[in-house]
């Protein structure tokens, strides 16, 4: 891999030891239809390009004293020359020779394509005003780089868009991104935000409106892998109070637990956080209370076991490294088409129980609960079926018999979308859209039968559950 220098000579930087395949293998490769129906399918690329990084090897080690998760996830650590010219953001300093090198580098690489510049811009503070100097200077000396690499270089650059044309709301640059310090900041900065949005609906909207303000949260159930070993359980409840706690503990008692501090205090002893362990006396009091219900998006359920440093270097263990833990699943619990979610409905009654015993019987309001499977699944989900029943059955243990105060129940969710990562390899809907008619055609599947019997009757009577036909 090449790459033009300042000086116009080409050097070789780091080659990805990606091994290459056999000439047998390369063959077969391109007999896939698939692979055919890819190839070659662009006219043009479009390029969105703002800055320039410096990057260096980075051990492991290294990465987790310094907080460093793209240096302990990607192997690299990423820095700027403090010569360059800030803007904004601090993570976008003004480098025109880096769009050269970029535009030249796909030039060489993916066979000298039409490149559209979709975005380049350059971000400066709202108190700039009119007299805009170093958004000048940045297009200036961006596009005169550009125009070297078409002029000069040869690449075929047809189309440049600056963004952008009007002062706009310009995404999320929130806290939690780079570092641990950050995370902490971000964390920190939600709970008082919430507290505060809380305290104005008390005041102002409540009186009028009636209605409730809650947050609704993720959480995993985490049980012990050995159930009888104390080690197994005082890691199964030190990450339940992480993962749940963290934000619901200031919110109901108005400071962080002492699970929190724990860790927090770790961060601070090496450097990795400035941000303080406990909140203020009148941010306390501000945010103490500030919830009428808890939401709970639940899937599934993990085994956790403690894990040694090295024992996670070795194995390659990203989780056992950072958190100190061990995740396995059962292999008798039943899989779904997401790798992460297994079917476990126990743990649902588990979670629901934890979170009423620990954070005084709140109203609890189930905002996402469902099942993943293939787009091939068809019509014919019976095992989302399964899943529901058998997760309403559980949540309606724990109200019936445990007492917990479930008021509300979602099924995540009504259609097929676009899921994330994933994207479409994986449907939750109990409506099946057909995405690739333009029309989009919806037809509700067999849970969607199940899912309207089970409201309808507000869970299962006691007269046996008929067999369910779509339609």
């Amino acid at each position: 891999m090449n790459s033009l220098t300042e000086s116009g000579k080409f050097e070789n930087l780091i080659v990805l030891n990606i091994p290459n395949y056999t000439n047998y293998e390369s063959k077969d490769f391109l007999k896939c239809p698939h692979v055919l129906q890819i190839l070659g399918s662009y006219d043009f690329w479009g390029l969105n390009h703002y800055s320039t990084y410096l990057v260096e090897p980075t051990k492991v080690t290294t990465s987790i004293l310094h907080g460093d998760f793209i240096g302990l996830f990607l192997g690299a650590k990423i820095s700027f020359d403090p010569t360059w010219p800030k803007s904004a953001i601090p993570h976008t300093p003004s480098v025109p020779w880096g769009f050269r090198k970029m535009l030249n580098w796909i030039n060489q690489g993916y066979g000298s394509p039409e490149i559209y510049i979709m975005e380049n811009g350059y971000p400066d503070s709202p108190n700039t005003g009119l007299e805009d100097v170093a958004r000048v200077k940045f297009h200036r000396d961006y596009i005169n780089e550009m125009l070297k690499a078409v002029k000069i270089d040869g690449v075929q650059v047809t189309m440049y868009t600056a963004w952008g044309l009007l002062d706009c709301f310009e995404w999320t640059h929130a806290p939690g991104h780079k570092n641990i310090n950050q995370a902490v900041n971000c964390i920190r900065n939600v709970i008082k935000s919430h507290a505060r949005v809380y305290r104005l609906y008390d005041r102002v909207f409540r009186p009028y409106q009636g209605g409730k303000v809650g947050m609704s949260l993720f959480s995993y159930w985490l049980e012990p892998k050995d159930p009888k070993n104390p080690a197994h359980q005082k890691v199964a409840e030190y990450w339940m109070q992480i993962m749940w706690g963290i934000f619901a503990f200031p919110i109901v008692f108005g400071d962080y637990n002492e699970e929190t501090k724990q860790l927090l205090g770790k961060f601070k002893k090496f450097k990795l956080t400035s941000s303080p362990i406990e909140f203020t006396l009148e941010e306390s009091v501000e945010i103490k209370g500030s919830y009428d219900f808890w939401g709970l998006n639940h899937y599934s359920t993990f085994l956790v076991e403690p894990s040694k440093v090295i024992t996670s270097i070795v194995h390659g263990d990203l989780t056992g490294l950072v958190l100190g833990i061990k995740i396995s699943t059962d292999p008798n619990w039943p899989e779904s088409a997401k790798y992460d979610l297994t079917i476990v409905p126990w743990g649902f009654r588990k979670m629901l129980n934890w979170i009423r015993e620990g954070y005084g019987s709140p109203e609890i309001y189930i905002t996402e609960n469902g099942y993943p499977d293939s787009p091939q699944t068809g019509l014919e989900d019976v095992a989302r079926v399964k899943f529901h029943r058998d997760y309403i059955n559980q949540m309606l243990k724990a109200v019936k018999i445990d007492g917990v105060r479930v008021t509300m129940y979602t099924a995540w969710g009504l259609l097929d979308c676009f899921e994330w990562y994933f994207g479409y390899t994986v449907n939750f809907g109990v409506v099946y859209v057909n995405h690739s008619d333009p029309e989009r055609p919806r037809t509700p599947k067999l849970s969607s039968s199940c899912l309207q019997q089970i409201f309808a009757e507000n869970g299962f009577p006691q007269t046996s559950f008929p067999l369910l036909k779509i339609g």
